[in-house]
């Protein structure tokens, strides 16, 4: 801090921009439910009005909201702004962006992939819901369909790892896994199509992969939350070891060069 005459003086101020306090402010009414989605915002002239903003900055104001995936505009006549919800796809491709900038390599991102799961099996094992346990037993039958069948086989088991975040019951991890959920597909797909065929029966990774599912939702159905955290946590170890072995270490960027 500075000092004038012996005493210190303040830092200045930097005031928020006209258009981020319009944004705000009409954010702050999108989330609190306020304005709901598909409700049409007033016309241009009104809000200018109200926030005693001019043109341009009541525009800017709105492409902050578009951006944000709050707004909806179309301009022309029959133009306007309308509210919608937040799409959870904006916020996944926006994370991938910046993983891909950052160089962050893969096994960063498969570490951080079973640092979620293992606390969703934690959740489930202790208070997961019936719905829950039927959609998972549901996509043990698919996996176990699909045995044989390399690329489906890797689809369907990469979905039953991403149901477990998703049906743990938070939505914060639930949000958190669906941003790293593309590259962990993507990723799956590049290990399926390096794996050898075994014709005449199912690879043995597949069947193995499929017995430790099964197990894993015993445990959550018995609702012993140790022998399931004990269990995926090395499972994921194991996961991890072998896509990598099998591909290597490649940043994110690389999977979508």
């Amino acid at each position: 801090m500075a000092t004038t005459g012996g005493a210190e003086s303040f830092p200045t101020l930097q005031m928020p921009k006209a258009a981020s306090l319009a944004a705000a402010s009409v954010r702050r009414r999108i989330v609190r439910g306020e304005l709901k989605e598909g409700d049409a915002l007033p016309p241009e002239s009104e809000l200018m009005k109200q926030f005693g903003i001019s043109r341009p900055t009541l525009r800017e104001a709105l492409r902050i909201l578009e951006a944000e995936g709050l707004l909806v505009v179309r301009r022309g006549a029959r133009g306007g702004a309308r509210v919608t919800s937040p799409d959870p796809a904006v916020v996944a491709t926006y994370a991938g962006l910046l993983l891909e900038f950052n160089r962050t390599e893969v096994s960063d991102v498969l570490s951080a992939q079973a640092v979620l799961e293992v606390g969703a099996v934690q959740r489930l094992a202790e208070h997961g819901s019936r719905d829950a346990i039927a959609r998972l037993e549901g996509l043990l039958d698919e996996e176990e369909a699909a045995l044989g069948d390399t690329e489906k086989f890797s689809a369907v088991a990469a979905t039953f790892h991403a149901a477990l975040i998703e049906l743990c019951g938070s939505q914060t991890l639930a949000m958190m896994g669906g941003m790293l959920s593309k590259i962990i597909f993507t990723h799956g797909h590049v290990v399926a199509a390096v794996q050898p065929p075994t014709p005449g029966r199912p690879p043995a990774w597949q069947t193995k992969s499929n017995e430790v599912h099964r197990a894993l939702l015993e445990h959550i159905k018995a609702r012993d939350a140790d022998a399931g955290v004990k269990l995926w946590t090395a499972h994921c170890r194991a996961n991890r070891r072998a896509t990598l072995a099998e591909v290597p270490n490649n940043t994110v960027l690389d999977l979508f060069d």
